[in-house]
């Protein structure tokens, strides 16, 4: 599975990051090696996800929408707090394996440069003239 490959170069706890998942999400993680505290679902109550975005604790978000859209579901709830926080919220595990590998490169974001993806498109030949 990808995130453990990508893990194993150099875990995020070991540059310094405290990670923290719910139930099956830190199961998981925990038994690969990959130190990570459990937090509550929000609706398995108080002190939940949401409450620990509250503490400002959390920098940044990893949340990737499964089924639909839906304001009820967890997921939304925690997107939606992350905005509301400012914090950043990656939807795309390709996006966090690239954050990963820059802060495994050691790289600071004002390090980094921004680039148009459209620059790696090929040039579209058929329709210029």
């Amino acid at each position: 599975m990808g995130i453990i490959s990508i893990f194993n170069c150099q875990r995020p706890e070991k540059l310094g990051y405290i990670l923290y998942a719910t139930g099956k999400t830190a199961l998981y993680l925990n038994m690969h090696g990959i130190a990570t505290n459990a937090v509550k679902k929000i609706s398995d109550g108080a002190p939940n996800i949401l409450d620990l975005i509250e503490t400002d604790k959390i920098k940044l978000i990893i949340n990737t929408p499964t089924r639909g859209r839906a304001p009820q579901r967890d997921g939304f709830k925690i997107r939606r707090k992350a905005v509301e926080s400012s914090i950043p919220c990656l939807t795309s595990m390709d996006t966090a394996f690239g954050l990963l590998k820059c802060l495994q490169l050691g790289k600071k974001p004002e390090e980094l440069e921004i680039y148009n993806l459209k620059i790696f498109e090929k040039p579209d030949t058929e329709n210029n003239g």
